[in-house]
């Protein structure tokens, strides 16, 4: 539990062990009751719950960039999509937006999901630019000093 807190896990696939025959682990005898295991497990669970709470309440009120993957599951009217730390966050959006970056306030904590209002969409922030194959093409191989390979403009 001290690594859970050190870290601030905040998400794990985490199940109750059990013995897999052809590892290592198969001829171990395995001396831990069933309720413990299941009581161990419940309190890993419990713990990176609180721990994933805490973080998406301290982001209400940021602002987030967020991958606009598609409809939202519970409201097709709705969008969705992730912030950098794979909070699933949904949003009033048009569906032009699907597959560009925006910002996003974080309004709501739910269980599952944030809530935001889009602030900014992909265009207005400057990401992507804009460049022909034929520059792409253009740049030559440079070996550096360390044996890394660069591309420079011809």
């Amino acid at each position: 539990m001290d690594l859970i807190s050190t870290i601030d896990y905040d998400m794990s696939f985490s199940f109750i062990y059990s013995s897999r025959p052809g590892t290592p682990a198969a001829d171990i005898v395995d001396d831990v009751s069933d309720a413990t295991k299941k009581q161990r497990l419940q309190l890993l669970q419990q713990r990176i719950n609180q721990n994933a709470l805490r973080i998406a309440r301290n982001m209400v009120q940021t602002t987030q960039r967020i991958l606009v993957e598609g409809p939202s599951k519970k409201n097709v009217m709705e969008l969705t999509g992730r912030t950098e730390n794979n909070r699933v966050v949904n949003f009033e959006g048009s569906p032009d937006m699907i597959g560009e970056f925006v910002d996003v306030e974080i309004t709501e904590v739910y269980s599952n999901s944030l809530r935001g209002k889009v602030l900014r969409r992909e265009k207005d922030m400057g990401l992507r630019v804009a460049v022909s194959p034929q520059s792409i093409m253009a740049k030559q191989p440079q070996p550096d000093n360390t044996g890394a390979t660069q591309f420079i403009p011809a």
